[in-house]
């Protein structure tokens, strides 16, 4: 892969858009992933195999929540954002992740 064929972000264009917090979610971008991003999420969810309990429940962070969690950091949004998303949404934000995380 040459450095032009590395994708430094992804847009992502909902096909259906959604408000949150009063703001009309239709696209959201996708920064390429960093090994901060990857402590800062250990460091709230815990990792796979050791996983944190969620703050202020009784229940564990799983997959999915560890997946919503790094979109939130690497789309510059809240997390709660993507609660309300549509599940084919997810899938296209999922994919966008798979593209950005590829090796240089």
């Amino acid at each position: 892969m040459s450095k032009q064929d590395i994708k430094l972000e992804e847009k992502i264009i909902l096909a259906i858009p959604y408000e949150h917090e009063g703001r009309k979610i239709t696209e959201l971008t996708m920064r390429r992933p960093k090994v901060r991003d990857q402590l800062a999420l250990r460091a709230k969810c815990g990792s796979v195999g050791h996983p944190k309990v969620k703050q202020g429940q009784k229940d564990f962070y799983d997959n999915l929540d560890r997946d919503l969690e790094m979109f939130a950091i690497l789309c510059d949004e809240p997390v709660e954002l993507f609660y309300q998303m549509d599940n084919g949404d997810y899938t296209k934000c999922s994919n966008a992740y798979t593209v950005l995380s590829q090796p240089c």
